[in-house]
């Protein structure tokens, strides 16, 4: 199995802090981060515009750094970005890493304690059975918990806000 991811790489240069930021999706994204400054900018038409976004300089290195390949599921990657997330009035916190692949689309691999998530998204949209449940493919599921997140932490480039 060819497990190459044929993206072209392209460096621009960061205005805050003159260090190389590596770009992997071109047009598609929305909002890229320097890894070095965590200075974000929006990516309108190609060129980047300083966003007044901020986000806390992470001392946390990464397991996976931005640009590492890797096969999950015969599927390969190319890993364009990293949030650090909290779960809001917590002190539980957890790693994303936001993988790509230029014929699958995107996929997210989630971190929290040494235990790992792949995430992908679904292509049709499961049944409501009631406000705790849902069917998908004749499976039912129930809700576990709910939560709200916040991202004090990122760096990559990410097609979403």
């Amino acid at each position: 199995m060819n497990n190459n991811i044929f993206i072209t790489k392209e460096n621009v240069t960061c205005s805050n802090c003159g260090k190389l930021i590596q770009r992997f999706l071109g047009a598609s994204v929305y909002i890229i981060i320097c890894s070095y400054c965590e200075i974000a900018y929006y990516c309108y038409s190609g060129s980047l515009e300083k966003s007044t976004a901020s986000f806390k300089k992470v001392y946390k290195t990464f397991d996976i750094p931005i640009g590492s390949k890797g096969t999950i599921k015969g599927i390969p990657y190319i890993v364009v970005g990293i949030c650090r997330k909290k779960e809001k009035n917590s002190s539980n916190y957890w790693n994303e890493y936001l993988l790509f692949n230029p014929l699958k689309g995107y996929a997210t691999l989630a971190e929290y304690n040494g235990h790992w998530n792949y995430v992908v998204e679904l292509h049709s949209i499961p049944t409501k059975v009631t406000a705790q449940e849902f069917t998908y493919e004749g499976n039912t599921y129930a809700l576990y918990s709910t939560y709200g997140a916040q991202t004090p932490q990122a760096v990559g480039e990410f097609p979403f806000e």
